[in-house]
């Protein structure tokens, strides 16, 4: 804002000069320092500019609807000069500014999608073009000055903790991708503004539309993103953030092992090509910066809102380390399965979706057994790897896989007692598969040698009862809480929790599908 009152000083000589403040839409972040800075009134006579569904929400000093609420920062209420689309439009607010013509035009750009423009021309024939571009906001508008156009917020309009504002109309914006590539097209636009960070090409603009109705057509059914949502989506940021606190040092360990284990047998360029895989670093940085953030927002300094923004940008990072290197072959599947299933877990919630598994009949006993084997066999035989002898690249390949196997097997051993015939159960195999896994590392971890998973068959639900044993087991820490509600999200019920007294935690999981509770099930 410093900036902006430099340039207005530099160019206005006359405190009448009338000076037009624009809002994109009436979000907090995008009016409030133009509601509340007054040394505009220094430089000119202020205007105030906006679609007419904002300008009744200023009147009104609405807090919910322009997420004041939702940050906590309150907003005086404000009369609009030039309310913008109104079906007649009031030149009150232009009669102060001499000799501005204004002309709205409508364009049909097909039988469902119409496009509303109003123009102000200037004495000296420049124009301002404003154009009504509903979708992230009912009251978006694009301000277009020559081969410059401004579109606000509508370029993330679908991203997690965007999506579901108020004023969300994933309709409304599908059209409103259609408006802004016929004005990028028709008005020969070549610069973008947005409504944050920096500006970019119409080309830029144009590939981002596509993604966002990729984003639009993938995209389940979303509510509106309130107090109680916030409260939701914070919970499981700061959890996320805590297993990744947790979990990156395991991989960078298990990383930083294996290039050990390549220098001992001379493969330098193996073992370099492996730290581009998971800059720990870097990570160590994103995860200190956003304990920063947590520690401010603790303060008082940041919103909840703020924050879990904060953790999604820092998250898509970490998880753009994971997604984008071949770590699937070197890093536990579960482990690294079980870190995006969490990311996905928060956009779900910051969505207003609780997550939920894929859920069918399992037989627990045999997916214990599945993990307990994977634990503890190799991939690919001894005669396999040999076979692979002749091809040097692929040799290297198999190579670093099984030198990663060996960090991923553990000597902790898994004891099941169960009926003969044991009852199926209801339940997302795969995150109870990756809990499984996740529980054998968390006790291997702290000295156990053993996990007793007893299984109890009872008319409708099935008890498994899990207990560590080992002279030597002792956690320092206690089950993270995104592990414990990850039972829940396979379907389950954690109904004893690890304590003083026992360290065996019992889950109970249906032996029926809750859908269809009355009618024949299998």
């Amino acid at each position: 804002m410093d900036s902006i009152c430099k340039v207005l000083a530099e160019l206005s000589q006359d405190n009448q000069k009338p000076i037009l403040i624009i809002f994109s839409h009436t979000h907090v972040d995008h009016i409030y320092l133009g509601l509340v800075d007054q040394r505009f009134q220094n430089y000119g006579k202020v205007f105030y500019v906006c679609h007419t569904s904002g300008s009744d929400l200023l009147k009104s000093g609405d807090q919910k609807y322009t997420q004041a609420e939702l940050v906590g920062i309150p907003i005086p209420s404000l009369c609009v000069d030039i309310p913008l689309f109104q079906k007649n439009l009031d030149l009150k607010g232009l009669s102060n500014i001499p000799e501005i013509e204004i002309e709205h035009k409508h364009y049909q750009l097909s039988d469902s999608v119409s496009l509303e423009c109003v123009r102000f021309i200037f004495p000296n024939n420049q124009c301002i073009s404003f154009w009504e571009v509903p979708g992230h906001s009912a009251d978006s508008i694009a301000v277009q000055a020559g081969s410059l156009l401004h579109v606000g917020d509508i370029p993330f309009a679908t991203s997690p903790g965007i999506a579901g504002v108020p004023g969300w109309n994933p309709k409304e914006l599908s059209r409103t991708i259609i408006r802004l590539s016929w004005i990028i097209l028709n008005q020969k636009i070549s610069i973008i503004c947005q409504g944050h960070g920096n500006a970019c090409t119409s080309d830029e603009l144009k590939k981002n539309l596509m993604n966002l109705q990729q984003d639009l057509d993938a995209m389940p059914e979303i509510t509106m993103f309130d107090k109680t949502r916030l409260s939701g989506a914070l919970l499981h940021a700061t959890d996320l953030i805590d297993e990744a606190h947790r979990i990156l040092p395991i991989l960078a360990g298990r990383i930083m092992l294996l290039r050990y284990r390549l220098e001992e047998l001379e493969e330098d360029d193996l073992a370099r090509n492996l730290e581009k895989i998971l800059p720990d670093e870097e990570i160590d940085k994103i995860l200190v910066q956003f304990s920063r953030y947590y520690d401010n927002f603790k303060s008082g300094l940041r919103c909840e809102y703020q924050v879990i923004l904060k953790a999604i940008q820092t998250l898509q990072k970490i998880k753009s380390f994971l997604s984008g290197n071949n770590v699937e072959n070197i890093i536990d599947s579960s482990l690294l399965r079980r870190t995006l299933q969490l990311f996905s877990d928060l956009l779900s919630s910051i969505q207003g979706n609780i997550p939920t598994g894929s859920l069918s009949f399992v037989n627990p006993v045999d997916l214990i057994q599945d993990v307990a084997h994977r634990r503890s066999s190799h991939m690919m035989s001894d005669e396999e790897i040999l076979l692979k002898a002749d091809d040097e690249d692929e040799f290297k390949k198999v190579l670093v896989c099984r030198l990663a196997e060996y960090q991923n097997l553990s000597d902790i051993k898994i004891t099941i007692d169960s009926p003969i015939d044991p009852q199926t159960i209801y339940a997302d195999s795969e995150r109870l598969s990756d809990f499984f896994s996740v529980l054998i590392d968390y006790y291997y971890t702290y000295g156990a040698d053993e996990a007793h998973i007893t299984i109890n068959t009872l008319p409708e639900f099935v008890l498994i009862k899990i207990a560590p044993n080992g002279a030597c087991f002792q956690p320092c820490l206690p089950l993270s809480r995104a592990m414990i509600r990850s039972i829940k999200y396979a379907g389950g019920e954690l109904v004893k929790i690890p304590g003083k007294e026992s360290e065996e935690m019992v889950l109970k999981f249906s032996t029926k599908d809750p859908s269809l509770t009355g009618s024949n099930q299998n």
